[in-house]
């Protein structure tokens, strides 16, 4: 028979291996909630980034051919609606252009996005701006950029306000090098 301090350790591994399990993907990727407000953070071990999300989204991965796609959105897919988003709504999109698996960007970030500026995410010199195109939403979503010799990432987070204060509180929280 276990004492009490043998069984609280034997509950606290088990907690800390079923975490793990259920938080990390076969790619290195990780959905964590962050309880200083409520929010959740998006880690990809394998690119070495992160983001927060609000609590209410939900995290769609897929590869395609030419990039890897992490979807995070709060609503029903955006690529079926007619309309755009809703107030409330948002989506987020990360495309990770991977050149070890000959992936390539259409472009440099100066081409991808408009009004660009230079921004730090964590370690990482990045671009920020809107993308060039508007969405199939009927906004004009906020982007963040980062080309590398490996890899090129493109951010774009879009909302129902043309002002972007969601969108861009998920742009801010966005680190590389986590």
């Amino acid at each position: 028979m276990m004492d009490n301090t043998s069984s609280r350790r034997l509950l606290s591994v088990t907690v800390a291996i079923c975490t793990v399990v259920l938080c990390t993907s076969a790619d290195g990727a990780s959905d964590r909630s962050d309880a200083r407000d409520g929010w959740k953070t998006y880690r990809n071990d394998r690119y070495m980034f992160r983001v927060s999300y609000p609590a209410d989204g939900r995290v769609q991965t897929s590869r395609h051919r030419n990039y890897e796609l992490v979807r995070i959105l709060n609503h029903d897919d955006a690529g079926e609606r007619q309309e755009g988003l809703a107030q409330g709504e948002y989506f987020v999109e990360v495309f990770i252009y991977d050149h070890r698996l000959g992936h390539r960007m259409d472009g440099k970030c100066h081409d991808v996005l408009r009004e660009a500026s230079p921004v730090k995410l964590g370690r990482i010199e990045a671009w920020r701006g809107t993308t060039v195109q508007a969405d199939d939403t009927g906004s004009t979503p906020q982007a963040v950029c980062v080309e590398s010799t490996k890899v090129d990432v493109v951010v774009t987070a879009s909302e129902a306000d043309p002002l972007g204060p969601l969108a861009n509180r998920i742009l801010d929280s966005i680190r590389f090098g986590n």
